[in-house]
């Protein structure tokens, strides 16, 4: 909504010495211009704004000015200054104009080459490759989507990060690279240059080949029948293989000095567990009929799931390597999982995960009352030993904390005790909310502030992309998703201390 608020007003900007202007809009050709800064000030050349009108029509709340890197914060009351230090803010703006630059340029270029020619020139400016559109879309992700197979080469040996799913909320929703050069584009008719982009993503380790879009498909599942190369390719191969996965289970089940989670990363010999491919496996139709895949699953619950679970209160704890195979093939099993685009969609999906674990539904269900009378007698065990000690008696005295602390009221016992409460969420004042996010460091700069609202990225949340919940500023999910970034910055802000 900040995109709208430019699109429909000019930021009027003071003609003092000192200050700059931007009219952010459309040249004659329908191309959308790149702001320019109209001086210099002594650090070069800087967006430096001053005295620019509140368009929020609060004038003791923050402002806002469209700058090179995106969104300006302005201090209140029209004193003039942004509100983090310039300098400190130059990479970042750098950044963001060379990203802004390369993407420019992508739009008119055409033909695999002169992609190459910008992404080296990118490359060689320093820009960050991975800078996406305001849908989500990489420079990989769009390579992929138009079989320019020599740049996706290019930006897998730059080492760019190949699992950005886009945010767009049309049908490609939720797809990576993969999937845009398997199901997207020109992918109606197989081509040498499509089989080379999907064999080099393939092999690249960055990737993960099961990642599944909006409507729950994975890369494999999406691909045409009608295309033999490109469903050859994406068939799993070694370690990925059922046969591999299920003989190595058997030969740990009969070697009583080797764990099933073991057995598998040594099958994986060093790659990422999701190598493994597990939900291609369990679920995609390319592997066999529903019978064959509903045989898959309940091999694996016979042979790792149930095992290695209710092995898991007497045996050895698990590595931390085991835990992540253990954890990966536990959430692969769940089926597809539910897609955050709502549509009829998602009552195929339930129906999906409701059959994927309907073969073994009674046999779990024991096991885990087995498992956790098991832990119990563990931590009955545990309990006992503790009431030897004096200071283990105190503390099992079966009285709630509340009573021990009758000075604490219920409605005390909550962040409000401690944290200022955010006025700004319960109103809904998106001014005040962008203050309080600044002084608790979540935005530290105004593109970061653009990011967020844009594309639902921000540092906080790693690779994953969060456009839904911060797409519709009326909505509960936007203020609640500030208040969470909020209560996050302060805590982290606090964490140092604290330890």
């Amino acid at each position: 909504f900040i995109s709208g608020i430019f699109a429909s007003q000019k930021i009027d900007a003071s003609q003092e010495e000192g200050s700059s202007s931007f009219d952010v809009g459309s040249d004659s050709s329908g191309d959308e211009m790149v702001p320019e800064t109209h001086e210099k000030d002594e650090h070069g050349d800087r967006s430096v704004l001053k005295h620019v009108k509140d368009i929020t029509g609060n004038q003791q709340g923050f402002g806002f000015a469209m700058a090179p890197s995106g969104i300006a914060l302005i201090e209140p009351g029209g004193g003039g200054g942004i509100i983090e230090d310039y300098i400190d803010m130059e990479e970042d703006h750098i950044q963001r104009m060379g990203a802004l630059h390369m993407w420019r340029n992508l739009r008119v270029a055409r033909g695999d080459r002169a992609w190459c020619k910008i992404v080296d020139d990118a490359q060689t400016m320093g820009v960050d490759l991975n800078f996406p559109t305001p849908e989500g879309e990489t420079v990989l992700y769009m390579a992929a989507l138009q079989h320019y197979s020599l740049c996706v080469q290019k930006l897998i040996a730059a080492g760019v990060k190949a699992n950005v799913q886009i945010t767009s909320t049309s049908r490609d929703h939720g797809s990576c690279a993969l999937h845009a050069c398997v199901s997207g584009g020109k992918s109606g008719v197989e081509s040498k240059e499509q089989v080379d982009i999907i064999a080099s993503l393939m092999a690249y380790p960055e990737t993960n080949p099961c990642l599944f879009d909006g409507m729950a498909r994975t890369p494999y599942m999406s691909v045409d029948t009608n295309l033999p190369s490109v469903l050859d390719i994406m068939r799993p191969t070694k370690p990925a293989r059922w046969k591999d996965i299920q003989e190595t289970l058997e030969r740990a089940e009969r070697d009583p000095h080797i764990s099933a989670a073991t057995a598998l990363l040594r099958l994986l010999d060093g790659s990422e567990v999701t190598r493994l491919r597990i939900p291609d496996l369990l679920f995609c139709e390319h592997e066999g009929t529903e019978e064959v895949l509903e045989k898959r699953r309940l091999k694996l619950y016979q042979l790792f799931l149930g095992p290695v679970t209710e092995g898991s209160t007497t045996n050895e704890p698990l590595t931390k390597a085991e835990q992540e195979v253990y954890t990966y093939m536990w959430e692969s099993s769940e089926g597809p999982p539910l897609s955050d685009r709502s549509g009829s969609h998602n009552v195929k999906l339930e129906g999906l995960r409701e059959k994927a674990r309907a073969s073994y539904e009674d046999e779990l269900s024991k096991m885990l009352t087995r498992t956790t009378l098991a832990f119990r007698q563990e931590f009955e065990q545990a309990n006992r030993a503790l009431l030897d000690t004096t200071a283990g008696h105190v503390l099992a005295i079966d009285t709630p904390k509340m009573n021990r602390h009758p000075e604490l009221q219920p409605d005390e016992v909550s962040h409000a005790r401690f944290i200022r409460v955010p006025v700004w969420a319960l109103t809904k004042d998106f001014t005040s909310a962008v203050h309080a996010l600044v002084a608790s460091e979540v935005v530290r700069a105004e593109g970061e502030l653009y990011d967020l609202l844009s594309q639902g990225r921000h540092r906080y949340f790693g690779d994953k992309l969060y456009k839904r919940i911060f797409a519709d500023e009326d909505s509960q999910e936007f203020w609640m998703g500030l208040l969470v970034l909020w209560l996050i910055g302060i805590h982290k802000k606090q964490l140092y201390e604290f330890e």
